[in-house]
């Protein structure tokens, strides 16, 4: 999906439900129950100390369900192209699908602030694998904003972790490369092999989803 088809998308469903705002004055928070279907446009950043990685506009379709006013799930659709999800030797920072588990901390009618994680898959079958070749994770918060009664406001910043089979593989591709330019030149440097996990490569607030989002709720 190209991103100005994903800005005509967003565009078509705010004004859609712009148009639907007055039939029922609920909220997601509602009386302590409710779903919402939006989607948004947004930043997906990875790009860590050793990961150039790639950055560029996403969009994607979610659905969100609130229970007893301080809990959520929310499920995540990304419509960015198949290209976006390829698996390599490299870390896994980009998902297919996610889904996350919401905390409401500040929730009030006015506006609900929560935290939330969850996991990232490239399949769905992988969704709730945590060790799945695909997986990453994402943990982060965000504000709901409701603007009529059927409308509500969604921004969300979520850091963006690889699954531990992504790291697991970025980590024998850097031993890899390490040793091929040694034996290209063995008079050279000494290669450098990991002896731990490189945690600023992989948790770092350069790795990130920046997202605004519009849903109808019922």
């Amino acid at each position: 999906m190209s991103v100005r088809s994903g800005v005509f998308a967003v565009v078509a469903l705010v004004v859609g439900l712009g148009a639907n705002a007055a039939f029922a004055p609920r909220t997601l928070a509602g009386d302590g129950w409710g779903l919402g279907i939006g989607t948004g446009l947004g930043v997906h950043s990875s790009a860590s100390p050793s990961n150039p990685g790639d950055s560029g506009i996403i969009a994607d379709l979610n659905v969100r369900a609130r229970f007893l006013w301080i809990l959520g799930l929310d499920l995540r659709f990304n419509l960015q192209d198949d290209d976006a999800f390829t698996l390599d030797d490299s870390a896994q920072y980009a998902a297919r699908y996610r889904t996350s588990l919401l905390l409401y901390v500040v929730p009030t009618p006015v506006a609900s602030i929560y935290v939330g994680a969850g996991i990232g898959a490239v399949e769905g079958s992988d969704l709730l694998d945590p060790r799945a070749e695909g997986s990453s994770y994402q943990a982060g918060l965000g504000v709901e904003v409701p603007v009529s009664g059927r409308l509500t406001l969604d921004a969300s910043f979520m850091m963006i972790m690889p699954g531990e089979k992504s790291v697991e593989r970025d980590i024998e591709r850097r031993v890899d490369l390490e040793l091929a330019a040694y034996r290209a030149s063995p008079t050279g440097n000494v290669p450098t092999i990991p002896t731990s996990v490189p945690t600023g490569d992989y948790v770092s607030p350069r790795n990130f989803e920046l997202m605004l989002r519009a849903m109808m709720v019922f």
